[in-house]
C-alpha cells in the first residue's frame, strides 16, 4: 500500500501534464493546425519523460528516506525502500500512458485509449500480477512487475497510435 500510495502521489503530477497537454491537443485540433496538435501532443511526452524520470531518480536515490516518512516501522520501511527502484519503473510509463491518452482523447480518439486500458489493466495486469506475485512467490515484488509491464504496454500502445496519427486529419 505504501507503494502506491507514492505512484498515486507523482501521478499527479502526470495528470496535470496530461491535463496541460489535452487543453493543448484539442485548441490546436480545434483550429484544424494537425501539425500543432501533434506537436503538443509529443511536447507533453518530452515533458512527463523528463518529470517522471526525475522524480525516478528521487526514489532510487531517496527511496529509503521516503519510506521512512512513510511509516514508523522500521521492517516495512526497509522492505518499501528495496522495491523503490520498481517503483521508479513504472513512474515513466504510467504517466506517458496517462498523457498519451489525454492527447488522443484531445483530438476525438475515445476507442484507442479506452481499449488500451481495457488491454493493460484488465486482461494483463491482473492475471500476470497473480502469476508473479502469487504463484511465482514474488509477493510485492511480483505485484509491482505486473505493473510496470501493464504500464509499458498501456504507454506502448498509445504512443504507437500518436505516432500513427502524426500526420492524420481524421481520428
Amino acid at each position: 500500500q505504501l507503494l502506491l500510495n507514492v505512484l498515486a502521489v507523482v501521478f499527479m503530477v502526470s495528470l496535470g501534464v496530461a491535463t496541460a497537454t489535452s487543453v493543448l491537443v484539442a485548441e490546436a485540433w480545434g483550429k484544424r493546425s494537425i501539425a500543432e496538435a501533434s506537436h503538443a501532443a509529443w511536447a507533453g511526452l518530452a515533458l512527463e519523460l523528463v518529470v517522471m524520470l526525475a522524480c525516478a531518480a528521487v526514489l532510487v536515490g531517496a527511496g529509503g528516506a521516503v519510506a521512512h516518512a512513510s511509516t514508523s516501522s522500521a521492517a516495512l520501511a526497509a522492505s518499501v525502500a528495496a522495491l523503490m527502484p520498481l517503483a521508479a519503473l513504472i513512474l515513466a510509463p504510467d504517466g506517458g500512458q496517462a498523457v498519451a491518452a489525454s492527447a488522443l482523447r484531445a483530438r476525438g480518439d475515445h476507442w484507442v485509449p479506452t481499449a488500451s486500458h481495457v488491454l493493460s489493466y484488465v486482461l494483463v495486469m491482473p492475471p500476470l500480477g497473480w502469476w508473479l506475485g502469487e504463484h511465482l512467490g514474488r509477493g510485492v515484488a511480483g505485484l509491482m512487475e505486473a505493473i510496470a509491464i501493464a504500464s509499458f504496454v498501456s504507454a506502448g500502445v498509445l504512443v504507437a497510435r500518436l505516432h500513427t496519427l502524426r500526420a492524420s486529419p481524421r481520428g
